[in-house]
């Protein structure tokens, strides 16, 4: 009998984390889908911004990484090193996406990319000084490297995103290097 219940018990745990991997699943995707939605616009200029939908899960996952923090803070005295790297890491994350979902904005016109954060300030940029245009597949985002702003993070989940880089194709087209040919 303790065998049948410790296989019970076992089948009810790989349910739940099934459960939870579909769930977070549908959650990512559905946050990527966002960035197939157009921008909004205000009189020619497309703003890039991100959904409620986001905004919220990242309060959430924000509130998830203060259950970790205290969750570390408890743990084993043997496990504090590992504990706090772990949760240092979720703090960094946190931070990092209530920084960019929060105060970070982006807008482009034509004629110049706007951008706006509370470290690099407020910038309108001529699409003439647009240095480079790059992937980070550690991030998994595109970037813009311009002369005034070091790099301009533009991350799949920016309503926008798609027509952002059908905008960079037609206005900046890749060379036949760049192509691979």
């Amino acid at each position: 009998l303790g065998m049948l219940l410790m296989t019970q018990a076992r089948l009810l745990e790989i349910t739940f984390y099934a459960i939870g991997f579909a769930l977070c699943g549908a959650l990512v995707v559905g946050l990527l889908r966002h960035g197939q939605r157009p921008a909004r616009r205000q009189g020619q200029r497309r703003i890039l911004d991100y959904s409620r939908a986001l905004r919220f899960t990242t309060l959430g996952y924000t509130a998830c990484t203060a259950f970790v923090v205290y969750a570390a803070w408890h743990a084993h005295p043997r496990q504090h090193l590992v504990a706090a790297l772990v949760a240092g890491g979720f703090v960094l994350f946190a931070l990092f996406w209530l920084y960019q979902v929060f105060f970070v904005h982006i807008a482009y016109d034509n004629n110049y990319l706007y951008y706006h954060s509370p470290l690099a300030g407020e910038h309108a940029i001529p699409w003439d000084d647009l240095l480079d245009i790059g992937f980070s597949r550690a991030i998994g985002s595109h970037y813009l490297v311009t002369s005034s702003v070091r790099r301009i993070w533009c991350f799949p989940m920016l309503q926008g995103y798609a027509e952002l880089g059908e905008f960079l194709a037609n206005r900046f087209p890749p060379t036949d290097q760049e192509e691979g040919t």
